[in-house]
């Protein structure tokens, strides 16, 4: 016997649909903390953990477990303020990452070097507040 198929299982899995929410997350919200777990033993626990699940978090609101419900095709909340909420399938990955967002209060996030800013008190913080027309013009 060889020494790799002494080696535990180490909990990996091909690519699936916490992979790609994952991967959305990033880019679409990426000032919200996301990972993928998995529990080994998931039926140990009280109440019982998922097998393999995404963790996501921002700022105090979290950290949540969401889950992908393969009977259904969906993903869910499955715990939190709204725990067994379904946010929809693969194929409305741009709803869910906003909905995630929203839930989080991470807000709308903007593509990387956009200027658009979250919130009023930072534009008056990077000195962008006011009127476009109270600017000078060259």
């Amino acid at each position: 016997m060889d020494k790799a198929s002494e080696l535990p299982h180490r909990g990996t899995s091909p690519y699936g649909p916490l992979d790609s929410l994952w991967a959305a997350i990033r880019r679409s919200i990426p000032q919200v903390t996301a990972n993928c777990g998995y529990t080994p033993y998931p039926a140990q626990y009280d109440p019982p953990m998922p097998e393999y699940y995404m963790r996501v978090s921002y700022r105090h609101r979290g950290p949540y477990l969401i889950v992908w419900d393969d009977d259904k095709g969906q993903f869910r909340w499955h715990n939190g303020p709204l725990a067994g909420t379904e946010l929809g399938d693969l194929d409305s990955l741009d709803t869910v990452t906003t909905s995630i967002g929203r839930t989080l209060g991470a807000g709308e996030s903007f593509a990387p070097g956009s200027r658009a800013l979250a919130s009023p008190v930072e534009a008056e913080e990077d000195g962008l507040a006011g009127d476009a027309d109270d600017q000078e013009h060259d």
